[in-house]
């Protein structure tokens, strides 16, 4: 009976740390997915410099399509990145960034009165 449930738990330590670094290298794994658009983005940039060292491209023209390409492929994500519309997130933490600052308005008149006592 002893020696039944000692290999009962032995078994379960097992599957369960399997299972842990199952996880753990799956976890692992997406850390170090690579963006496809970071990848298009340095090919891109790639191109433009090999450009601008055969001097078919000035070095401030270069700039100006690097940037436009940044904000292409990389701008205003935080406002589209749910289907068109604003990220609920960042939403909610602007009106309870509003609601502190009318609350810190609203604190400070009532120090100010109190002081005038």
């Amino acid at each position: 009976m002893k020696h039944q449930s000692v290999f009962y738990l032995l078994t379960r330590v097992a599957i369960i740390l399997t299972a842990a670094f199952f996880f753990v290298a799956q976890a692992d794994d997406k850390k170090r997915g690579k963006d496809p658009r970071a990848e298009k983005f340095r090919a891109a940039e790639e191109k433009i410099w090999s450009a601008v060292k055969a001097g078919k491209l000035s070095k401030d023209d270069a700039m100006k399509k690097l940037e436009g390409l940044k904000k292409e492929m990389f701008g205003d994500h935080d406002k589209k990145d749910w289907g068109g519309k604003k990220n609920p997130d960042i939403e909610v933490l602007k009106r309870q960034l509003e609601a502190l600052k009318r609350e810190n308005e609203e604190l400070r008149k009532r120090l100010e009165k109190r002081k005038d006592r």
